[in-house]
């Protein structure tokens, strides 16, 4: 079943450059570090904000599938909310095991294949999630805690300093989304009349510029799925929950092992963990580390035999859902999973 999921890029490739750049930045992570004083910290870690972590954890799927749903629900269509959860699950553990982020393909394809709706609309509600809800809501909630100043960085906030250049790099990556969504946006609105000019061609020419076109015809409007106004404010409100979640169970996984940084801080950290992920490793191993140690041992001067046990336990604990609600449902429904995966493939083509 994971083939037929991964990319068609060759398998072997993908999966050594993955490994070689997870091995590469794991080194980085532990280069330094007595691992022996590591393990001793370890072994401190408070149990109770473990759980809070793992509350936080579980509740960042609860309410990502939760937005998901209120994006695919129109009054004639329902989407089930068990459905949405149970993919979105299974989408980070694919994603967890498998290089490249996979999972974000599987999970659309499989949720439209059970409610009967192509491939194209469900991903391209996953790449409104992933290019502009998610950067767009942690780009809003770094700017509040810079402006006010409730990083609780030890680290000097003067010009040139990490956190002025993070301030910055969060600036213009927010001016070129907003960019990039009024670009979309205006192509939205003229895509019939786009669309219309462009078939006139396709129908003269080979078979599959029409298929292409189709397939753009319904990603325009899994895309247009955000221009209902009934879903602008659920949307909105479920995309700061969703990451008021995640930085819930940062903040108490650090806390966990003495890190006092506060939520402020917390916030800080799983922008850089974000950015971390975007690296092709399974499970954001690797990348979402050493962007955390950066994040403690530079801003926060946490030592390394400390900061090395809280990054590792809370990454492993944000991944419980994933292998615990996805694991059961890869092993429970992993062929008919497949089985619908092909259909979407005939359908499609």
């Amino acid at each position: 079943m994971l083939a037929a999921i991964a990319p068609s890029m060759p398998r072997r490739a993908r999966v050594l450059i993955s490994l070689a750049l997870t091995l590469l930045l794991l080194y980085f992570f532990l280069r330094g570090v007595d691992l022996r004083a590591a393990w001793q910290e370890a072994r401190s870690a408070r149990p109770l904000w473990l759980l809070v972590c793992v509350v936080g954890s579980f509740l960042h799927f609860i309410l990502r599938a939760a937005r998901w749903r209120v994006q695919l629900t129109t009054p004639d269509r329902p989407v089930p909310f068990k459905l949405c959860l149970t993919c979105t699950s299974f989408g980070y553990f694919i994603s967890a095991i498998l290089p490249g982020r996979v999972g974000d393909l599987a999970r659309p394809v499989m949720l439209g294949a059970r409610v009967g709706l192509s491939r194209s609309y469900t991903l391209a509600t996953v790449l409104v999630e992933r290019t502009v809800l998610d950067p767009l809501t942690l780009l809003a909630l770094l700017g509040v805690v810079l402006v006010s100043g409730t990083t609780g960085a030890v680290a000097s906030s003067g010009p040139g300093s990490p956190l002025e250049r993070i301030g910055t790099l969060s600036a213009l990556l927010a001016a070129a989304i907003v960019v990039a969504v009024i670009v979309a946006a205006g192509l939205l609105a003229r895509r019939e009349r786009l669309l219309a000019w462009l078939r006139r061609p396709a129908a003269r020419g080979p078979r599959w510029r029409s298929r292409l076109l189709d397939s753009a015809e319904r990603f325009g409007d899994g895309l247009a799925s955000l221009a209902r106004r009934r879903v602008w404010a659920p949307v909105l409100l479920g995309s700061f929950l969703t990451w008021a979640a995640v930085c819930l169970a940062m903040w108490a996984g650090m806390r966990a092992f003495g890190v006092e940084l506060g939520y402020g801080g917390a916030i800080l950290l799983t922008v850089l963990a974000a950015l971390g992920v975007a690296l092709p490793t399974p499970g954001g191993v690797g990348g979402f580390h050493v962007a955390v140690q950066f994040g403690l041992e530079t801003l926060y001067d946490v030592p390394g035999e400390r900061s090395v046990p809280a990054t590792l336990v809370t990454h492993l604990l944000m991944l419980l859902p994933a292998f615990t609600i996805g694991g059961w449902t890869a092993w429970r429904e992993g062929s008919s999973l497949l089985g619908a995966w092909r259909r979407d493939e005939r359908e499609e083509a």
